[in-house]
């Protein structure tokens, strides 16, 4: 199957910049953006409207998408998964795994542990807030293989 021939979900689409970018270069069928945050959303429309980008915009939670089993071939998430605490993470990502159809990908793009001495020193006082625990302690590979999915 062609990008273009498939449906694409962005969760946590924020402003919608990649929403414009996967338009621009994937040129999928479909595509969606969810966003918590109205005011984000409202931003991302006249932002997609002036690149000429068709995406349905929806208040959603990545925990709790609207949309049936198998309805999307890429689910991408961008810089969002650190906001969210443990609970949520493990719930989100179940959410993805079923909105997926068979054969399907995730794109998850986030931050993860620090690999120097440098970054852990900087980086440590942020691990005492849970959102961010899992990411700054390298958790995330084993959170997407507990909820079924093939961590490259």
């Amino acid at each position: 199957m062609s990008t273009t021939d498939q449906a694409q979900l962005d969760v946590g689409c924020g402003t919608g910049a990649l929403l414009v970018a996967l338009r621009r270069e994937a040129k999928p069928a479909r595509l969606v953006g969810v966003d918590p945050d109205p005011d984000m959303l409202a931003q991302a429309e006249p932002k997609l409207r002036a690149a000429g980008v068709a995406a349905e915009l929806l208040r959603g939670s990545a925990d709790a998408l609207p949309f049936p089993d198998g309805s999307f071939d890429v689910v991408v998430s961008s810089l969002m998964f650190h906001h969210l605490d443990a609970a949520t993470k493990r719930g989100a990502l179940r959410e993805w795994r079923r909105v997926l159809a068979p054969g399907g990908a995730l794109v998850l793009v986030d931050f993860g542990a620090p690999r120097s001495a440098l970054l852990r020193a900087v980086f440590w006082p942020l691990g005492l807030f849970e959102h961010v625990a899992d990411n700054l302690r390298g958790r995330i590979p084993a959170l997407l293989d507990g909820a079924g999915f093939a961590c490259r």
